[in-house]
């Protein structure tokens, strides 16, 4: 119930199926034996109601659950049997409650996951990366911090640093030293 000009009003959900409001209740008139196609047009003799009909039996490929035909392979609210409802952020696919990632994302043992910027699952679920790394593009990368070059996975001051002066690999011959990225023979 919502407040409409100051009276207590029925207000339906539109959402997983089209409901409509009936004697103060929310029904889905495609289905609903007492609401057939439209408000209190019941179904009598045993028939069921089907796609807003009337109709005698379900059709294959539906089954009869409490009065109504449901297609027990997708159907949210009766998935694989009558009555089993997906929870939220489910859908129901080829009768299994399922979790409905957004695009983009990977059911990573229940929980929706980026694949490509999440540390613990990057390209894939369960791969981590490494201290240090980030996930980037799916790729765990080292990320270093501003001053320092990447050097085969180590962050390294090549402006300091012996075995890779100046660049990655880049050692200073035994007797220099590395100041400002150039290997010299004077002490600093």
């Amino acid at each position: 119930m919502t407040c409409l000009l100051g009276t207590c009003t029925l207000t339906c959900q539109a959402s997983p199926v089209f409901l409509t409001a009936c004697d103060g209740q929310c029904v889905d008139l495609t289905n609903d034996r007492d609401h057939c196609g439209m408000c209190n047009n019941e179904c009598v003799g045993g028939q069921i109601c089907h796609e807003s009909a009337c109709v005698p039996s379900c059709p294959a490929g539906h089954t009869e659950c409490v009065g109504a035909c449901r297609d027990l392979e997708w159907d949210p609210f009766n998935c694989g049997i009558c009555g089993n409802a997906c929870d939220a952020g489910e859908i129901c696919a080829h009768g299994d409650c399922e979790l409905n990632c957004p695009e983009g994302f990977e059911d990573c043992d229940g929980d929706c996951r980026d694949l490509q910027t999440d540390r613990e699952n990057c390209a894939a679920c369960g791969t981590y990366c490494s201290d240090g790394e980030l996930c980037i593009a799916g790729v765990c990368t080292v990320t270093c911090p501003p001053g320092f070059t990447d050097c085969s996975g180590v962050c390294k001051d090549t402006s300091l640093d012996h075995g890779n002066c100046g660049s990655c690999g880049a050692a200073c011959p035994t007797g220099e030293y590395c100041l400002a990225g150039t290997c010299t023979a004077l002490c600093p």
